[in-house]
């Protein structure tokens, strides 16, 4: 199965994958995995926003993608933050006992499965959550800071009381973290609904209002529920490491490592997600490398490194052109050098088709072969590859 986006899609083409409509993941999908594209279902598709498509054709046989959590998970995660923020509409509403029990167990099953991964690195595209709501971006918070949780622990532990590192306990940190993953935005349902919902830039005002959303969560929840670990994750997820993030400007190590890894995956999240209302979107590859490139200013190095260890860039499927001008498909990521992917090369510069084609591990090329750009698709697709008018 690869990807292709909606533009270079040709009838014909058969889905791989349920396409649900943007920012869902569950119900009755739009259209089932397995269905011919006609110019029809083509036309329908774009009216409804969608973006990219799974498909499976002769150039992606045998590769499949590995979605961090599986459908059903994912359902219930969504199900439980609907349920919280609905309750929450009350001026005086706080979550219940009950609430958060639920929270704690759907935690419990993302945690189960993004480490059942072992070397399968994550990436958001897998999720195929844009265009969703803010509980589908929590969601997306959520399996990013897991995964590079997993990855940072697994590396240095955890820091007691004392400043000592410490291997113990992990998995309970970890759902204490993923708990307040999940919630870290829950406060933006005190922020008036002029602000929250506003398109465009805020004022001064609103901006300072919308910055106090991390402890406006806090005080949305049960207080006697909650662990000091789940607090720390909401209320320091919008704090930088060069001390230019809110709502208490923290710097450095005054910001925990809940704090620190919240940060990272919710800035990723932000800088990939096509209605936060915060600028351009970007594809994951290039947020991937704006995260890497704010390494020791806005994070903490030992948690971009995890990041970095942990995220793909480039997921299977993704279609790619190389340094050298050829188009293909991502196969699989080679653990520890998630830029550097094993490629199946389709076609050459000229958009001539390889037969057969050719699998590339860039790893090996020692830094002579490289990704160029993701193309949404190859040659063969509509719209993809060179000119000759």
């Amino acid at each position: 199965m690869r990807q292709v986006a909606i533009d270079n899609i040709e009838p014909g083409m058969v889905t791989a994958r349920h396409v649900y409509p943007p920012g869902e993941a569950g119900g009755i999908p739009l259209l089932a995995a397995g269905v011919v594209i006609t110019e029809a279902i083509l036309k329908k598709l774009k009216k409804a926003g969608i973006g990219i498509v799974v498909i499976d054709d002769e150039f992606s046989e045998g590769i499949e993608t590995f979605p961090p959590i599986n459908d059903d998970t994912r359902r219930q995660a969504i199900g439980v933050l609907k349920d919280a923020f609905q309750g929450l509409n009350a001026s005086d509403a706080r979550m219940s006992h009950e609430q958060m029990q639920d929270v704690e167990r759907v935690i419990g099953k993302i945690l189960v499965e993004v480490a059942a991964r072992r070397n399968l690195l994550v990436c958001l595209s897998d999720l195929n959550l844009f265009g969703g709501d803010r509980m589908q971006r929590s969601l997306d918070v959520c399996v990013v800071g897991t995964a590079v949780a997993k990855q940072f622990f697994h590396a240095h532990g955890w820091k007691d009381f004392r400043g000592q590192r410490r291997e113990d306990g992990v998995e309970d940190r970890m759902v204490k973290l993923g708990v307040g993953l999940l919630l870290q935005d829950i406060g933006t349902m005190a922020v008036p609904d002029s602000i929250r919902d506003k398109h465009g830039i805020l004022t001064a005002e609103e901006r300072g209002i919308m910055q106090q959303h991390p402890l406006l969560g806090l005080d949305l929840l049960d207080s006697g529920e909650l662990s000091p670990l789940t607090k720390v994750t909401i209320a320091q997820h919008h704090e930088r490491y060069d001390g230019s993030g809110y709502p208490r400007g923290l710097s450095g190590d005054d910001i925990h490592d809940h704090g620190q890894i919240a940060a990272v995956a919710e800035a990723y999240v932000a800088l990939c997600d096509q209605q936060s209302g915060e600028g351009k979107a970007f594809m994951p590859h290039e947020a991937y490398k704006l995260i890497l490139q704010a390494r020791g200013r806005l994070f903490r190095p030992e948690i971009v490194d995890a990041f970095a260890l942990a995220i793909a860039p480039y997921g299977p499927g993704a279609t790619v052109q190389l340094s050298d001008g050829r188009y293909g498909v991502v196969v699989g990521n080679t653990p520890g050098h998630p830029l550097e992917p094993v490629v199946r090369v389709t076609h050459d510069q000229h958009g001539m088709q390889f037969d057969p084609t050719i699998e590339v591990d860039l790893h090996k090329s020692k830094g002579r072969m490289k990704i160029e750009n993701v193309t949404g698709g190859l040659p063969s697709d509509r719209g993809i590859g060179p000119s000759y008018d």
